[in-house]
């Protein structure tokens, strides 16, 4: 058998009926999308700046690939080299452009539902507040110490 481990039957399957199909070669890229958030900022006729318009960016983040393992690929990330598993649920990068924009739409998925959580939070809370349910005081804790902390 060769020394190669690409060349073994069952590394080869495994690769084909996996999601990530294809192996990349070194220098080959994955992608991430990222969303930027910004505000345009001009300067009025006294010379004062002033802000403008708010704006999202959407970005596509190229990662080179460094190396591959049967297991994952290794990326150049600005913080450094970092892996990538395929078995991982949440990656930070994907090997072509349709897995990337669909991870993007479920994280930001996902934080659009957080977000509504806590708005409904902060709404039953301003409630209470105009209802006069509120006391003013904080709650007594639910719990007690039980031995000191050294």
């Amino acid at each position: 058998m060769s020394d190669n481990i690409w060349d073994r039957p069952w590394i080869t399957t495994y690769l084909d009926n996996s999601r990530e199909s294809r192996r990349p070669n070194p220098g080959a890229f994955a992608y991430r999308y990222v969303d930027y958030h910004g505000t345009d900022f001009y300067t009025d006729e006294t010379g004062e700046p002033q802000a403008g318009n708010r704006y999202v960016e959407i970005k596509l983040e190229t990662f080179t690939v460094i190396s591959y393992t049967p297991k994952g690929f290794w990326i150049k990330a600005p913080t450094g080299k970092k892996f990538i598993n395929h078995s991982w649920g949440k990656k930070h990068a994907h090997l072509n452009l349709a897995e990337a924009r669909h991870a993007f739409k479920i994280r930001k998925g996902r934080q659009q539902s957080i977000l509504k959580e806590q708005l409904d939070r902060i709404s039953q809370v301003m409630e209470a507040i105009e209802d006069d349910k509120w006391s003013g005081r904080c709650p007594k804790p639910a719990f007690k110490l039980v031995r000191k902390l050294a």
